[in-house]
């Protein structure tokens, strides 16, 4: 009896075992067969295919799929259910593991979301959002290994995110049974298309969840890197994003808040570099918003070249008519001056703003001021092209030392970046209404911008109230990689000083008219400036006072723009000079200019009564006191020479050399010493007409038979040698003439005991004389200059 229930016992341990051992070995079928098809039915796919492979009482193998139409949502190639006997029957499984899963996600409108996902979500639309599903058990922690997220664009590129994670779910019960997720936390990481690691946690939130997101990127570098529009870039720092999101339903995303933080940020490419403001240890960008609008501000940026800029920026952005306003401030580390403006447009595959901009006024280092400004525009940006136009307006720019302004300056500039094709040009204006000179307005430029892919080209056309026919035309072409060029040219033109502003400090009594032009080239390369101008007047007359200079022709070069320098030995020609009295011709000056304030005269050639004077090496400089040079005369005509000087009525031959030191200053015109001779081994016959004059420079000598006796030799005087010599004492040139010679002719004097008298027997004499006549010339009377040197000298 004992053995016989010790069999039948065995036997029913035997039957219940190998009907567990069927049971199990049956349940991936009914599970397959009856189970799942009544699971996936709510879910939102066309197919849902879950294969379960195999079912131990500790685990559970399979895979799953998930598509609508002919596009893949989620796959797993192998999924494991980790649980015990006991926790089954408690409706918990202790682990689940997905391994080699995809998921598709697609770009669409601007919006992720599942790729081919039923009635695709457009946030106009009003209906219900799809909750999370109602499952039988719960699960303690979801493992993800080898996860690939595939995300597809309208334009066919994908990228490829490689996703680790640990999920810890939270379930609630649910009233008609089953378990329902009602909180979660998500630990990850990725790599591929991008990296990084950070946590997401879902708590509930009313009749929503709330999604709590923590992400680090700790090497930008990293970012993206197989993004084809990020290529041309280098990108480094750290990134950390945090934010709350509120999500209505499975899809929709209700109100939210993010925050992300950049350090150590840098970024570079295209000949443009952006990093941290100064003084910043983060740029910040935050969002806050809902399915309908964003609300965004972007702070500590600056960008270091190619000038030193640093933004903040802030508006809101319409989701669903892709509309973009917002404001900016722009300050610039250069000027220490700031620009604010606002901006609004569509945003999309094809971008489209408008802006208006007012900038403050600000200074440069070379002394350059500019007054407010503004300026608006468009900008279009689609298929990594950007493109659109500039219209400003500044006040005026100024050289406040130099005492020029421009005012009423505007520009209306196109752009397109990168550069267009070769053979494209987008033109645009350029307008300066007034170019003023100590406040008086002098010039007005016109112009054309024209820009072209490797440059931009101005052409401007300068013009003058003063002068009907002046017209300055300049082409200047900005080459974005070579560097810069500008030429310009004035054609010869007729001007007079009546065409001068009327702020231009000339000597009072000054006049001049004439020909002008000039022509001048300005370049910058690889950093180093080069450049040339010529300046060329001609038949140029000038009258100071009873100073006259005629004909004047020459030519200034200045070799080595900006340096206000010319070549050395510029020739410049004068026809005829009328200094009062004194008339000279022929003058050649070699002269160059050293700096805009001095001026070095080499070497002066003129012709004066009939001979050559030369003058010494001469230096003009602004606010000299003293203007010293020599005269080197070389056979000047005697009579004319004293034809000049007023000593005189003469005739005859003979000429005279020698130097004539000469002071010009505020007080007048002085002669130092000077002298002239006459040619030695030439003698001469000279005859006064006048000798009236010369008696009275005679007056040492008593009225004497004697000095009636020279006054008659002088009537035709056969010299041997003459000198005369010229210094100043106080306002008056001291003229010394003296002779050493005989009368050309016997004269009816005769002598009586040894003494000179006046006879009419015999035949005469020509007795030998030495004669000094001293001339007291008052120089004011002699060179008219009166008040003339000193305004001369003020205004040099």
């Amino acid at each position: 009896m004992k053995s016989r229930s010790i069999t039948i016992a065995f036997l029913l341990s035997l039957c219940i075992f190998l009907s567990a051992i069927i049971v199990f070995l049956l349940l991936p079928f009914i599970g397959n067969k009856y189970l799942i098809p009544g699971l996936t039915k709510k879910l939102p796919f066309d197919q849902s295919v879950v294969n379960i492979s195999r079912i131990t009482p500790w685990s559970t193998h399979g895979s799953l799929s998930f598509a609508n139409g002919d596009q893949t949502t989620l796959s797993i190639a192998r999924f494991e259910a980790d649980y015990s006997p006991s926790s089954l029957l408690q409706g918990r499984i202790s682990r689940v593991l997905l391994d080699a899963a995809t998921i598709h996600l697609q770009i669409e409108n601007s919006r992720p979301g599942l790729r081919g996902f039923p009635n695709w979500p457009v946030p106009s639309e009003q209906k219900a959002a799809v909750s999370l599903p109602v499952l039988p058990f719960t699960v303690d922690r979801i493992d993800l290994t080898n996860v690939q997220v595939a995300i597809h664009t309208a334009n066919d590129i994908s990228h490829y995110i490689n996703l680790d994670a640990e999920l810890i779910p939270a379930f609630i019960g649910v009233t008609d049974g089953g378990h329902k997720v009602h909180a979660a936390k998500l630990d990850f990481t990725t790599q591929g298309a991008l990296h990084l690691k950070g946590e997401l946690a879902i708590k509930p939130q009313a009749e929503d969840h709330q999604l709590t997101v923590r992400v680090e990127l700790a090497k930008l570098a990293e970012v993206l890197p197989n993004l084809t529009f990020l290529s041309p870039w280098r990108i480094s720092g750290e990134l950390d994003v945090e934010g709350d999101v509120l999500l209505e339903g499975l899809q929709n995303i209700g109100e939210y808040s993010i925050i992300a933080e950049a350090s150590n940020f840098y970024i570079q490419g295209n000949g443009l570099e952006v990093g941290l403001a100064a003084q910043e240890k983060q740029a910040t960008l935050q969002l806050n918003g809902d399915s309908q609008k964003v609300k965004y501000s972007l702070t500590g940026l600056a960008m270091t070249k190619p000038e030193p800029i640093s933004l903040e920026t802030g508006g809101l952005y319409e989701v669903v008519r892709n509309e973009l306003e917002g404001s900016f401030r722009l300050f610039s580390g250069r000027t220490d001056a700031s620009v604010t403006g606002e901006y609004r447009g569509k945003v999309g595959k094809k971008t489209v703003l408008s802006y208006e901009t007012v900038g403050e006024g600000f200074s440069l280092e070379n002394g350059i001021e500019v007054d407010n400004y503004s300026a608006n525009g468009e900008i279009e940006y689609g298929e990594g092209s950007l493109s659109g136009s500039m219209r400003a307006a500044v006040a005026a720019v100024s050289l406040p030392e130099k005492e020029i302004s421009l005012r009423g300056i505007s520009v209306d500039l196109p752009y397109n970046f990168p550069p267009l094709t070769p053979g494209d040009i987008i033109p645009g204006n350029l307008v300066v209404e007034e170019i003023r000179y100590r406040d008086e307005h002098v010039a007005t430029m016109k112009g054309g911008v024209s820009l072209a892919p490797e440059r931009l080209t101005l052409n401007t056309q300068t013009i003058t109230p003063l002068h009907e026919n002046f017209s300055l035309g300049c082409s200047s072409s900005l080459q974005f990689r070579d560097g810069f060029e500008v030429q310009c040219n004035l054609p010869q033109i007729d001007f007079d000083i009546s065409q001068l502003p009327s702020v231009v400090s000339l000597p009072d009594g000054l006049q001049f008219s004439g020909k002008i032009a000039a022509e001048a080239r300005y370049s910058i390369a690889n950093g180093v400036p080069k450049g040339d101008a010529t300046i060329t007047p001609s038949v140029i007359q000038v009258n100071f006072n009873d100073y006259t200079f005629s004909g004047i022709n020459g030519r200034l070069k200045f070799p080595r723009l900006p340096i206000i320098q010319s070549n050395p030995s510029q020739l410049f020609t004068i026809d005829t000079i009328d200094l009062g009295k004194l008339k000279m011709s022929d003058a050649k000056i070699f002269l160059r200019v050293d700096d805009s304030e001095t001026l070095f005269v080499e070497e002066a050639r003129l012709r004066w009564s009939g001979g050559r004077v030369e003058a010494g090496a001469l230096k003009l400089y602004k606010e000299m006191e003293r203007l010293e040079t020599r005269l080197y005369c070389d056979r000047l005509s005697y009579t004319e020479l004293l034809d000049q000087f007023g000593v005189g009525d003469a005739e005859g031959g003979g000429s005279l050399n020698g130097r004539l030191p000469i002071v010009v200053s505020r007080e007048g015109v002085e002669f130092d010493d000077g002298f002239l001779f006459s040619t030695p081994g030439e003698s001469g016959i000279v005859r006064f007409n006048n000798t009236q004059r010369l008696r009275q420079g005679m007056a040492g000598i008593n009225k004497t038979i004697y000095l009636d006796y020279s006054m008659d030799a002088l009537e035709n005087f056969a010299y041997n040698w003459t000198k005369l010599t010229f210094n100043t004492e106080g306002e008056e040139l001291l003229l010394t003439l003296q002779l050493d010679g005989k009368p050309a002719e016997p004269l009816p004097y005769g002598y009586r005991s040894g003494q000179i008298v006046k006879t009419t027997e015999g035949q005469g004499i020509q007795h030998p004389l030495r004669l000094d006549v001293n001339f007291r010339l008052p120089m004011r009377d002699l060179l008219h200059y009166g008040k003339s040197i000193q305004s001369l000298m003020e205004n040099m």
